[in-house]
C-alpha cells in the first residue's frame, strides 16, 4: 500500500480530530471515553464513535410508573415529537394549567417550546412517587443547566385505566 501524500493525511487528522472534539463535547470533554485513542494520529474509522442523532425516532410511551412518564417527556424531547405530549394527558385528568400547556406544546410559539425543551430536559427525579391509591405526587427538579435556577416541583398524575397521566404540577416552597 503507498503512503499518503501529506496533505492529505493532513487533511485526515484534521478530521479525526473535529470528530474527537465533537465526540467531547458529547460526553463532557472526555475523549478517553469509549473507544477514542488520546492519540488522533492512531486513530482509525473504525475507532470512532459518533453519536447519532435521536431525533425523528418514536419516543418510548411508557405510562406504567410516575416515574416512567417523566422518563417518557425527556425521551419525547430528545426525539423532538412534541405532539407526543398529548399522549400523556386525559380528558377530565389533566385539569391543571401547567399539565394542560404541556399536553398542547407542541402548538405553542417557539418560545414556549423552548422554555420546555430547556426546563425538562435537565429533569431529575428527587425521590420516588408518594402513591396514594390513583394519585401520585412525584417530586423532581427542573434544571435549565445552571444549579442555581433550578426549581423543585411535585409532579402530579392520576391513574386511570391502567396508565398515569399528567394532572398537576405544584412547585415546592
Amino acid at each position: 500500500m503507498k503512503p499518503l501524500p501529506l496533505p492529505t493525511l493532513s487533511l485526515a487528522l484534521a478530521c479525526v480530530s473535529a470528530v474527537q472534539l465533537l465526540f467531547a463535547s458529547c460526553t463532557g470533554g472526555n475523549t478517553s471515553t469509549g473507544n477514542v485513542p488520546e492519540d488522533p494520529a492512531k486513530v482509525s474509522a473504525s475507532d470512532v464513535v459518533v453519536p447519532r442523532s435521536e431525533k425523528g425516532r418514536a419516543p418510548n410511551i411508557d405510562q406504567s410508573t410516575p416515574e416512567n412518564v417523566l422518563a417518557t417527556i425527556k425521551d419525547i424531547i430528545v426525539t423532538d415529537a412534541l405532539d407526543s405530549l398529548r399522549l400523556l394527558c386525559k380528558e377530565g385528568v389533566s385539569t391543571g394549567p401547567p399539565a394542560r400547556l404541556m399536553c398542547s406544546i407542541a402548538t405553542e410559539d417557539m418560545d414556549q417550546i423552548d422554555k420546555f425543551r430547556t426546563w425538562f430536559s435537565g429533569a431529575r427525579i428527587d425521590s420516588a412517587a408518594i402513591v396514594t391509591g390513583d394519585t401520585a405526587l412525584l417530586p423532581i427538579t427542573l434544571s435549565p443547566s445552571h444549579p442555581t435556577l433550578e426549581r423543585h416541583a411535585f409532579m402530579k398524575m392520576v391513574k386511570s385505566e391502567g396508565s398515569w397521566y399528567l394532572n398537576e404540577m405544584n412547585w415546592k416552597q
